[in-house]
Parts: structure tokens; sequence; C-alpha cells
């Protein structure tokens, strides 16, 4: 995938923030979502779609004004339909993307520029502290019923302080406004640190 500005429909995402390398199922109910998804299957290979957020989660029926501009292009794994004319299906997110001129009545249609994370100019600084967030997730992550504990031993194996970062992000049960700014973040480092602030903080609250 280059970095030119191309087109693709846009599932608007009510109360979860996928990142980049992680991999998550998507709950479908509203017609718009739907038309979305029919219209990406439709497009050359059927398989990609844009994925971003709404600001406000009881907002049924969001504009372009309620959506976050920096979301994620994902590849869909997999469709299943459900009762009532819903749908789930299962993405991978590729790569961080910038939205522009989302519009679109039946469903939401938007340009999107590749956003990568910039590059690391201290490799040993950025893998001491994501070592930091990795070991205050496991005591996060271990007093939170709501995570699967399984994600620590795909955490164990992985040595990308990219993805490692992205993939506790993903885990967090903060509010959508304390995790899309990580999402935002291109800088590696700061992304971590910011992390790791959430974290410690979650840890301090749950009395850890």
């Amino acid at each position: 995938m280059t970095t030119e500005k191309k087109t693709l429909p846009l599932l608007v995402l009510r109360d979860v923030i996928i990142f980049p390398g992680t991999i998550a199922p998507v709950f479908i109910g509203r017609e718009k979502s739907l038309n979305a998804l029919l219209a990406a299957k439709r497009i050359d290979d059927g398989q990609h779609i844009l994925l971003t957020t709404q600001k406000r989660q009881d907002l049924e029926e969001p504009t372009s004004n309620d959506l976050y501009k920096v979301g994620v292009i994902a590849k869909i794994i997999q469709t299943v339909k459900l009762p009532n004319n819903n749908a789930k299906i299962l993405v991978e997110a590729i790569n961080r993307v910038r939205l522009s001129n989302i519009s679109g009545t039946d469903m939401f249609v938007s340009e999107y520029t590749i956003t990568p994370d910039k590059e690391v100019t201290n490799l040993d600084a950025l893998n001491n502290i994501t070592i930091e967030v990795l070991e205050a997730f496991k005591e996060y992550a271990r007093a939170n019923k709501k995570i699967n504990l399984e994600v620590l031993n795909v955490l164990s194996e992985q040595r990308n302080p990219s993805y490692i970062c992205n993939l506790i992000a993903s885990h967090l049960t903060s509010k959508i406004d304390t995790k899309q700014p990580l999402l935002e973040q291109l800088d590696i480092q700061k992304r971590a640190e910011t992390l790791l602030e959430i974290v410690t903080s979650e840890n301090t609250q749950m009395d850890i």
C-alpha cells in the first residue's frame, strides 16, 4: 500500500478503538455500517475497509463532524451474518490512516492517507520504556477480570515496541477519549510514555 490518497467505505465504531497490527471482532447493526461493509466487499479484492470511532457513544446517527479523523485501514478476515440483519466481522488493522472529505448519506465514504510511525532515533530508550509498560500491564491485566490473560503469553513472544504498545492499548478498559490519542501518536517513544502513565494510573486506582 502506498501513501497516496485513496477512497474506501468507512465503518464507524461506537465504543472501541482498533490499533494497527491487532485483530478484533466488530459487531455491525446500524444501516450505514452494513451498507459500508457491503460496499467494501464490492471494491477490488473486497477485503479492505476504513474504521474510525465516533466521539460520543450515545449518538445513533453521527455525522462526519462527530467522528475522529484518525482511524485505521483494515483487512476483513471473516464475515458472519447474524439475525435481524446484523453482522459480525473479524478485522485485522493494517495501518493508521488520516481521514479527509468524509461524505455520504446511505453510508460513509472517506479519502485516506496512511500515516506510519516516525523513525525511531533511540532504540535503547524505547526498548527500556517498553519493558516498563509491559511489566505495568502484567499487573493491570491480572487485576482486571475483563482481560484474557492469554494476551500476556502473546506479548511475551513479541519484540516490536510499536506492536507491543498497540496490543496493550487495545486491551485497556479506559475511555475512548483516553485511548484515541494513543492511536494518533506517531512517535512510538511518546506513545509508550503516555501508555505507561495511563497503566500506572489505573494500577494506582486499583490499589495494585
